[in-house]
């Protein structure tokens, strides 16, 4: 009886496996306009920010706009692979959503415009699932784009933040360390729309309001838990704390480095002291 449930559990294993991706090149293998993010397309694979919600690419279907997101691994957590829907305004990672897949990691994104027509209007996921390195090639079937485009060539002038465009005569918009690129409050309304995919260096979330969407976040190196910098999030799921604010003297919201505590600072953050 238990090689039968083994058994039973490695072919839905499996079959989910297959089904996300089916799923995936279903949704986007017939769409007829497409905005890739310059930032990350043809770039390798997509590091940091850690622990962030990216747009890779969006779309409209009918008066939807559809938006493909990945959420970048931290320590323990394996990446996410999403779409999310609006009806107007720029994509939003927390809006409605489909989720295809939480379990992979050394995601990269590529547009293939080749000479011929077998290698042409490509896009490709490179991805790491377990111990194993995959590749998803999804063919846009309906997608015209200019004849000078070359293999993974970067000549997309999209962007996904208002003002910003990649291009010869645009300058890129980037944010530097110790920047607010995200922001929430008590009623854990977004206060600064998620632009941490703009970091120089990354981002880092902190411990202050007690909401779905986790805290604020600071673009930097992440150094939390060490002496004088943001406590590591702890999970705010797990605490079951219905605290409008998690920052206070001795939270147990954040953890430090051994022979450290956590303070509430005047900004409202969880500090390691």
């Amino acid at each position: 009886m238990k090689l039968i449930l083994f058994l039973v559990f490695i072919l839905i294993s499996c079959q989910s496996q297959i089904d996300w991706k089916s799923s995936l090149q279903k949704d986007l293998n017939a769409i007829t306009n497409l905005e890739l993010n310059s930032r990350y397309t043809n770039k390798g694979i997509i590091k940091t920010p850690l622990n962030t919600w990216i747009s890779l690419l969006s779309y409209k279907e009918n008066s939807i706009k559809r938006c493909l997101f990945y959420k970048t691994p931290f320590k323990d957590k394996l990446g996410v692979l999403k779409i999310t829907s609006v009806r107007k305004g720029k994509c939003d990672p927390f809006a409605k959503e489909l989720i295809y897949t939480k379990s992979l990691e050394e995601l990269s994104i590529n547009y293939l415009s080749g000479d011929h027509i077998e290698n042409s209007n490509i896009l490709e996921l490179v991805f790491l699932m377990g111990s194993e390195r995959k590749k998803l090639e999804i063919p846009l079937l309906n997608y015209e784009v200019p004849k000078k485009y070359k293999r993974y060539d970067n000549q997309l002038n999209s962007s996904f933040v208002d003002d910003v465009a990649f291009g010869d005569f645009f300058v890129k918009k980037t944010l530097k360390d110790g920047q607010l690129c995200h922001g929430v409050n008590s009623s854990c309304q977004d206060v600064v729309a998620n632009n941490c995919d703009l970091c120089e260096n990354g981002a880092v979330e902190v411990v202050d309001f007690n909401c779905p969407q986790g805290g604020s976040k600071y673009c930097g190196q992440n150094n939390c838990g060490k002496k004088n910098e943001p406590a590591c999030p702890r999970g705010y799921k797990v605490l079951g704390s219905k605290l409008a604010s998690l920052c206070f003297d001795g939270s147990p919201a954040g953890f430090c480095e051994p022979g450290l505590k956590t303070y509430c600072n005047k900004k409202n953050i969880l500090v390691c002291l």
